[in-house]
């Protein structure tokens, strides 16, 4: 079983909190959305949506949150090259994907179709790796 573990950015500090659950001093309520739990923020003006855990690690033991940059090398027989994504929810087959931005569009690419994949940084504090 997947351990349950979230984390948020706050706008006002530039900061990243990590939390072992949802229901904390970050949320008022937290409520399940395709078996995934999203929170109703206190003061959501200071806070982005909350990061869960998708119960993988990094090359390196790191925990994989949403919202992370990863450089990743996907299976031999679909590229020989390393690439750079970020780690997305898909709501409508409900499960996390690496998001590659490719020129104007974007490639998708599923955990098991990569061999390995490191954390190279996250959506608030490096969104310029994704370019």
């Amino acid at each position: 079983m997947r351990e349950i573990k979230f984390r948020a950015w706050n706008k006002m500090e530039c900061k990243m909190y990590y939390k072992p659950y949802a229901r904390d001093e970050w949320t008022t309520e937290y409520q399940p959305l395709n078996g995934v739990l999203q929170s109703i923020k206190k003061d959501s003006e200071y806070w982005e949506p909350l990061m869960q855990y998708i119960g993988l690690k990094d090359k390196n033991g790191k925990d994989i949150y949403e919202g992370d940059i990863l450089e990743f090398w996907p299976l031999e027989k679909y590229n020989k090259f390393n690439l750079i994504g970020k780690v997305e929810f898909y709501k409508y087959e409900t499960r996390f994907r690496i998001v590659e931005k490719i020129g104007l569009g974007e490639s998708f690419w599923g955990f098991s179709q990569c061999e390995k994949f490191y954390i190279v940084g996250n959506i608030y504090e490096n969104p310029e790796l994704l370019n």
